[in-house]
C-alpha cells in the first residue's frame, strides 16, 4: 500500500458536517466506519492529545486532505506538507479555538516562549499552527508505520 492510498483510507473514515446545536462545522467519523481498522488506528494515535475533540478531528481531516491533495512521495515530504498547513485567518476563529479547551493555552504558551510574536493575533496563529502540526505529524508517522509493516 502506498502513502497516498493509506492516507485516503484514513480520510474516508471522516466527513465534514455542520453541528446544529452551535452551527459549528466539525469533522466526524462516518457511522459505517466505527468498527474499521482505520478508525481504531486513528483513535489510538490521537487519544492522548490534550486538545478539544473537535480540534483533533478537524485538524486530522485537514492534515489528511493536505496529504492526499499534494501526494507526497516520501515521509520527509509529508512532514513538510504538514509544516505548511496554515492557521485560521481570522482573530475570531483563533480566539474561538483557544476558548474550546483550556489545554489549548499550552500551545499559546509554547508560541510565546519559542517565537517572538509581535501581536496577539500572531501568537494565536502560531499557537494554532503548532497544534495543527502536532496532529499532522502524528498522522504522518502513523501512515509511515502502517505502510512499512
Amino acid at each position: 500500500m502506498t502513502f497516498l492510498e493509506k492516507a485516503n483510507s484514513y480520510l474516508n473514515v471522516l466527513e465534514i458536517k455542520n453541528r446544529e446545536s452551535d452551527n459549528k462545522t466539525i469533522a466526524v467519523t462516518k457511522e459505517q466506519a466505527f468498527n474499521t481498522p482505520e478508525y481504531e488506528e486513528l483513535t489510538h494515535v490521537l487519544w492522548n492529545i490534550n486538545m478539544s475533540i473537535d480540534s483533533v478531528w478537524m485538524f486530522t481531516h485537514e492534515a489528511l486532505t493536505a496529504l492526499t491533495d499534494q501526494e507526497p512521495e516520501t515521509e520527509e515530504t509529508a512532514h513538510e506538507i504538514i509544516d505548511e498547513i496554515e492557521p485560521d485567518a481570522y482573530t475570531g476563529e483563533l480566539t474561538a479555538w483557544l476558548a474550546e479547551n483550556t489545554n489549548h493555552v499550552y500551545y499559546l504558551s509554547e508560541a510565546l516562549e519559542t517565537y517572538e510574536s509581535k501581536s496577539g493575533f500572531e501568537a494565536l496563529a502560531i499557537a494554532q499552527q503548532l497544534a495543527k502540526q502536532e496532529v499532522g505529524h502524528l498522522i504522518v508517522d502513523l501512515i509511515s508505520e502502517k505502510i512499512k509493516a
